[in-house]
């Protein structure tokens, strides 16, 4: 039998992309004839007590690297350490679907030890390569792609919908245009309804606190973002939407993947503009801080709507992407699981 460790996995943290990611790395083991023999959770600090859990009975070692692997933060430095120690354990260790940026050379000479090393986008494997040009290194594009859901579109939606950013700030912003919009809201990460994480429920009344001072109650979207505080939602949420404004990766992932046009906010590191030109999009049309810049495309939601909008020549040039990367995918699943 042959069998697997996966360590960051992202399922505990209740993400419409991290879900599809995960789906992804497991179904295309369970198809290699791979059993899973062990696992370890995202956030999670890996220590002493889980080295023998994870790595006696895992003939391959696979990384999900992620939104982690960058900043040099503790979480990055714990999985690049990982990697050093299961190759000790004589184990194959393979680092998979990672962001790379702003990271020490110690965390650099870490991860070159992996017998192999997949980015998300081209710049995580240029700025990699930067620190250690000797090692090879593919980019295969986001694993959600293999398995977020094919959904239909009515020919004219219309909706402008909003999701929230990892960062508080530009979930501020993005609420603000919600509101101004009176947008619906797709959830692409839950949170408990009273937590102080939860950042979109908080912008959301604070916004429409402002609106009742103003002695102009738009309640509409603290409503319908009330009524989708559940992920399970949100793809009935973007299959009605003209365009989604998001700081969310996974959201703009899932709009490649389904052709949505979309907008969007910087989130916690420059991977959107990354995977854009990989896809040869138009990053300065889609990218927005706030919501000045969404009315200098229109005053109107259809106006925003038809502004975002694909051109040809973009679509094909995402056709292109697309198809490169189910061909990039299936050659790394025959390396990884050769």
């Amino acid at each position: 039998m042959k069998s697997y460790c996966i360590v960051n996995d992202t399922t505990p943290d209740l993400h419409v992309g991290s879900d599809a990611v995960m789906r992804t790395i497991r179904e295309a083991a369970r198809r290699h004839g791979y059993t899973e023999v062990a696992s370890h959770p995202v956030s999670t600090e890996i220590t002493g007590r889980d080295y023998e859990r994870l790595l006696a009975r895992a003939d391959l070692v696979l990384i999900n690297g992620e939104g982690t692997m960058h900043g040099d933060s503790r979480g990055c430095k714990n999985l690049a350490h990982f990697a050093a120690v299961a190759k000790e354990w004589g184990k194959r260790v393979v680092l998979l679907n990672s962001c790379y940026d702003a990271n020490s050379q110690v965390t650099a000479n870490l991860l070159a030890r992996c017998d192999l090393l997949c980015f998300r986008e081209s710049q995580a494997q240029r700025t990699f390569a930067r620190q250690c040009p000797q090692v090879s290194t593919r980019v295969v594009g986001d694993l959600s792609l293999q398995s977020f859901p094919r959904i239909e579109r009515p020919a004219s939606a219309t909706d402008i919908v909003i999701t929230d950013s990892v960062l508080e700030d530009a979930t501020a912003a993005l609420v603000e245009i919600g509101q101004h919009f009176n947008a619906r809201y797709a959830c692409v990460k839950e949170f408990r309804f009273g937590s102080r994480k939860n950042l979109p429920l908080r912008a959301a009344a604070r916004a429409f606190a402002r609106s009742v001072v103003r002695l102009q109650p738009r309640p509409g979207l603290l409503l319908d973002l009330v009524r989708h505080q559940s992920r399970a939602t949100f793809h009935d949420t973007v299959r009605r939407a003209g365009v989604v404004i998001t700081g969310r990766f996974h959201a703009v992932m899932y709009c490649l993947h389904n052709r949505v046009p979309f907008l969007y906010r910087a989130s916690n590191t420059g991977k959107i503009d990354y995977v854009l030109a990989d896809a040869g999009l138009d990053i300065a049309r889609r990218k927005v801080t706030g919501l000045p810049d969404v009315l200098r495309l229109g005053l109107r939601a259809q106006d925003v709507v038809q502004a975002a909008a694909y051109s040809p020549e973009e679509s094909e040039r995402l056709d292109d992407y697309l198809r490169q990367q189910q061909d990039a995918v299936a050659a790394l699943w025959r390396d990884v699981f050769a």
